[in-house]
């Protein structure tokens, strides 16, 4: 899921048979700490909540392309599909 992060610390998430589910990378150009897990817009935590109780057998590949602002920049959307293939 291409989003704004994720927050592993939230209640739900956090549960260890949820944590194992996940997989991040963040894409942000400038990121300083790309495999750090983060949400600061909260957004992605959402949804990625709801993926892991509608698909409980599916694990999850958060990618972060969004800043804490929501914005986005269209070449960090391009890398993860780059990175996609590559990987």
């Amino acid at each position: 899921m291409l989003d704004t992060g994720i927050d592993m610390d939230d209640d739900f998430i956090h549960l260890k048979e949820n944590r194992k589910r996940v997989t991040y990378k963040s894409f942000v150009t400038g990121d300083p700490n790309p495999t750090v897990r983060s949400d600061p817009a909260g957004h992605g935590t959402h949804v990625a909540g709801l993926l892991l109780r509608v698909a409980p057998n599916a694990n999850i590949y958060v990618a972060k392309v969004s800043d804490k602002d929501g914005l986005h920049d269209p070449q960090d959307i391009a890398n993860v599909s780059i990175s996609c293939l590559v990987d």
